[in-house]
């Protein structure tokens, strides 16, 4: 029956501010392959990649009062989440400790899983609109959203200072927003 259901995300939303299972459920099978994948790109574990894709739609339901239209588009602050989730799980003693100890078999394991999970960021248009920005911007946003680097990270990883890094980071958004708002 949920697979017929054609709501809006703002319809979802509203449903999930009142807390409706069915409209927790559309959201997991509307969601579920994205935020997942999210993760498994990061955690690059499946176990944990599980675990966390489950905390992911736990704080959904738990914060969906906190999501604002205004700031982000609803895939956007799901994807947020999962990739805060997902950097959670990285710091973890739990996750230190099972990479320390993974065998070389569960390695090439994941890495031929990580094959066939890809995250389909194209389908919510992100990678088109990133396109769009100048090569130094395109790269900050590749490595900060989809190669979950911390701003720190990147500054280490160019040679640059951690305040150019968040100044050109705060452009980029805000050609991004821009794109965003201007899209028909």
């Amino acid at each position: 029956m949920k697979d017929k259901i054609e709501i809006t995300e703002e319809q979802l939303v509203f449903a999930l501010r009142s807390k409706s299972t069915v409209a927790f459920e559309i959201l997991y099978d509307r969601y579920s392959a994205l935020i997942y994948g999210i993760i498994n790109k990061i955690v690059n574990n499946t176990e944990f990649a599980e675990d966390a894709t489950q905390e992911t739609f736990i704080k959904i339901y738990n914060n969906i009062e906190k999501f604002d239209a205004t700031k982000a588009r609803f895939a956007t602050w799901l994807i947020n989440i999962a990739r805060n989730t997902a950097l959670d799980v990285i710091k973890s003693k739990n996750y230190n400790h099972s990479a320390k100890n993974q065998n070389v078999e569960d390695v090439v394991n994941t890495v031929d899983r990580q094959k066939q999970t890809q995250v389909a960021v194209d389908t919510i248009d992100v990678k088109k609109h990133v396109g769009l920005l100048e090569p130094d911007l395109q790269l900050l946003v590749e490595l900060f959203y989809f190669k979950a680097y911390t701003q720190q990270d990147i500054a280490d990883e160019l040679n640059m200072p951690l305040g150019t890094v968040k100044t050109k980071m705060r452009k980029a958004l805000e050609v991004l927003r821009k794109h965003y708002l201007d899209k028909p």
